[in-house]
């Protein structure tokens, strides 16, 4: 593209209605020019009396719409598969693409008519994708979810994995987990095992998402008193509870069974609550001459037979 050559515009010049190639995340809100560095050149074509915007929609976060910025105009003839694979090394050699972005980008070059064999042997390679048709169908998918879903996944780098077990969700599935993120914003991980353990309950009960946590009476968890985390433990162990039972359960007696040791306050017997590793934990802490001879009474034979039985449990 030799013809390209540069420009200096305002934000006055720019066609604000032509969002067309605006498919890239940007920071949001207005910002001051001072404090504001673009990390890569500006692109616009001529259209009419203005510029349409191709590459670079940052600038429109500037509060000052008078300041002159400089910019490359490409000419009215470049095809689109060339813009598209500009703004693309562009956009790649700034930062990684999050899967909706690509979903974007693929439906931008559908959008463009651009061929099956086009966006499969041009563009693909670009992001580092195979030519499979069910993985581009999935990034289209991801296009589609909603804030403040969209937002959480982002800010969490979530990996397509993630992003895919969120995409395609009704409305009223959508809100409850809107509701969920929002009151007890939850790690990235805790989220997904509740949305796997939440998916195997309605699979079970045949129920909607809805009914599984009505029936749960999650609503005590989001609007309880307790601090944030506490919170959100309860309403875990209620759903492992729930999906569990018969382990939750046998979970229950194991704990039992350490308040019945009697341990000091200084002392604390753990165990692993999935079930996958047979071992107890033990941690005491020794401050006083009293705290040793706590620990001298819980190694004598009555007390060490009960931890016996309580790894016969586990």
């Amino acid at each position: 593209m030799n013809s390209i050559k540069p420009v200096v515009l305002n934000l006055r010049q720019i066609n604000r209605n032509d969002n067309t190639f605006d498919i890239f995340n940007r920071p949001q809100g207005k910002r001051e020019p001072a404090s504001f560095l673009l990390p890569h050149p500006i692109l616009v074509q001529r259209q009419e009396s203005q510029y349409r915007l191709i590459y670079g929609f940052e600038i429109l976060e500037y509060a000052d719409e008078e300041i002159e910025l400089a910019a490359y105009q490409l000419p009215a003839t470049v095809k689109s598969l060339d813009i598209l694979k500009l703004i693309l090394q562009l956009q790649t050699g700034n930062r990684i693409l999050a899967p909706p972005e690509i979903g974007r980008f693929l439906q931008l070059a559908e959008k463009l008519q651009l061929s099956p064999t086009a966006i499969q042997t041009k563009l693909l390679p670009l992001m580092h994708l195979s030519g499979d048709n069910r993985r581009i169908s999935q990034y289209r998918a991801l296009v589609s979810v909603p804030e403040p879903l969209y937002g959480y996944l982002l800010s969490r780098n979530a990996p397509l994995k993630t992003w895919l077990r969120f995409a395609g969700l009704a409305g009223e599935e959508y809100q409850c987990y809107a509701k969920l993120i929002t009151s007890l914003q939850p790690s990235l991980s805790v989220l997904e095992e509740l949305k796997i353990n939440l998916q195997e309950i309605q699979s079970m009960d045949k129920s909607s998402l809805k009914a599984t946590l009505q029936d749960l009476d999650w609503e005590q968890y989001l609007t309880a008193e307790n601090e944030t985390k506490v919170a959100l433990a309860c309403l875990r162990q209620a759903i492992y509870a729930k999906r569990f039972p018969q382990l939750s359960g046998h979970l229950q007696q194991i704990r039992r069974r350490i308040q019945d040791l009697d341990l000091p306050a200084n002392a604390a017997l753990n165990f692993d609550a999935t079930g996958e590793r047979r071992e107890l934990q033990l941690t005491w802490q020794l401050k006083t001459p009293k705290d040793l001879q706590r620990l001298r009474e819980f190694t004598e034979p009555l007390s060490l037979e009960k931890v016996r039985h309580l790894l016969d449990k586990l």
